[in-house]
């Protein structure tokens, strides 16, 4: 079932993994800072989502995030991105104005 949450804020929760919000597609803000997270699950189907926030968990693979073309705003920062190549998966998000890496 499909419900109609279009902003939610999952930070300090201590969280390893995004399991639970497939049904969640509505979603047009996604707060998920300051968890343990280290995968991005793909998230092609979140076709309104426009702002994502992933900064301070134990990500290193950047590529799932370049399947999400309605982005405008991504937070990444304080990950464990050891690559920079790992940034060139986000050219191919055509919205995106403001990316935070710091």
């Amino acid at each position: 079932r499909n419900l109609r949450l279009e902003d939610l804020s999952l930070e300090n929760n201590r969280l390893l993994s995004i399991d639970g919000i497939q049904g969640l597609l509505r979603l047009r803000k996604l707060e998920l800072g300051h968890n343990r997270i280290t995968k991005i699950p793909a998230l092609e189907m979140y076709t309104r989502l426009t702002q994502l926030s992933l900064e301070s968990n134990e990500i290193s693979i950047l590529k799932p995030l370049g399947d999400v073309p309605s982005l405008m705003e991504l937070y990444i920062g304080n990950n464990e991105v050891e690559n920079l190549n790992e940034i060139n998966w986000l050219k191919s998000l055509p919205r995106l104005i403001i990316l935070d890496v710091s």
